[in-house]
């Protein structure tokens, strides 16, 4: 039996089921670049323009669909 004052179903996009997987995946190719760029530039004595640049977006692109698969969850 349905009532007016029952909660509709919550939207789910075919992108929300993995957009938790996606993050973890971002957070650990920037962990990866910026593992590359500490070794580079210890060994080395330089460090790589695009490790500086890519490690951080790849930090914040997982952090946003980290935020973006919390806030789907809730209602």
């Amino acid at each position: 039996m349905s009532s007016q004052h029952d909660p509709a179903p919550a939207e789910v996009t075919p992108e929300q089921p993995g957009l938790r997987a996606q993050s973890n995946s971002f957070f650990a190719a920037a962990l990866t670049v910026g593992v590359i760029g500490a070794v580079s530039a210890a060994v080395g004595g330089a460090l790589c323009p695009v490790c500086v640049v890519a490690a951080p977006a790849l930090l914040g692109a997982g952090a946003y669909k980290r935020w973006r698969a919390a806030r789907s969850r809730t209602p």
